[in-house]
């Protein structure tokens, strides 16, 4: 009778020790799913991330539409695509349910070539997440495919022509010194050559750049155009 009682002592307490391993067990995996769920959820909503080549440098700019706990912006470059480094940070809004608008001027993008441009947004507590890559490309007149006359553009109308540019829908956009859009096209490249005729009224006499960007892959050529 003895031994009856002290295998049901050890039974019992093999039994609450079995229910207290589970609770545990599932209190940690409970724990580390919702870490998970928190680690992975996006704190910033971004409708929109582009970069346009300006004056002096590339302006990359950015949109967002809501905010939770948002620190700050961190924009990343690229020549290659793979290695990115930082080359400027923004104070976010913090916590906001409205738009907000972003822009960040990199002047040392001055010369032709390919460039790679991402955000590193970081929350207030540290967490990171990171953007789609855009790709911005400067090209000189003699390899972009892009002509313009007449040259300098004269009675507010002038003709693009496009060559060697590959297939695809492309925008065409007329843009001051500080980035604003003064006219704006899309058009599709399905051959060698695109002709395309600007109509610019009220366009005032000053320097501007016609920028062609890809939708396909955000390669982006442009020239700079004087207005009479």
């Amino acid at each position: 009778m003895k031994i009856t009682k002290s295998i049901v002592v050890i039974y019992k307490a093999l039994l609450i020790s079995c229910l207290i391993f589970t609770v545990g067990t599932r209190t940690k995996a409970q724990a580390f799913i919702d870490a998970t769920a928190d680690a992975t959820a996006l704190p910033v909503t971004i409708v929109s991330f582009s970069g346009s080549v300006v004056n002096n440098g590339i302006m990359v700019q950015w949109t967002t539409t809501s905010e939770i706990n948002n620190s700050h912006f961190i924009v990343q470059k690229s020549v290659d695509g793979v290695s990115f480094n930082n080359i400027g940070t923004l104070t976010a809004k913090g916590s906001i349910n409205t738009i907000a608008n972003y822009a960040l001027l990199d002047n040392a993008s001055i010369d032709k070539g390919k460039f790679y441009y991402r955000l590193q947004q970081v929350d207030k507590d540290g967490k990171l997440s990171f953007s789609k890559v855009i790709v911005i490309q400067i090209s000189t007149s003699s390899t972009s495919g892009i002509t313009i006359y007449p040259s300098p553009i004269t009675n507010q109308s002038c003709t693009v022509q496009l060559t060697k540019m590959p297939k695809g829908n492309y925008q065409i956009q007329m843009l001051n010194l500080n980035g604003s859009v003064i006219s704006k096209h899309n058009y599709s490249q399905t051959g060698t050559e695109t002709t395309i005729q600007l109509q610019l009224p009220n366009v005032v006499a000053g320097t501007y750049i016609i920028q062609v960007s890809s939708v396909n892959d955000g390669a982006v050529f442009s020239k700079k155009v004087l207005v009479l």
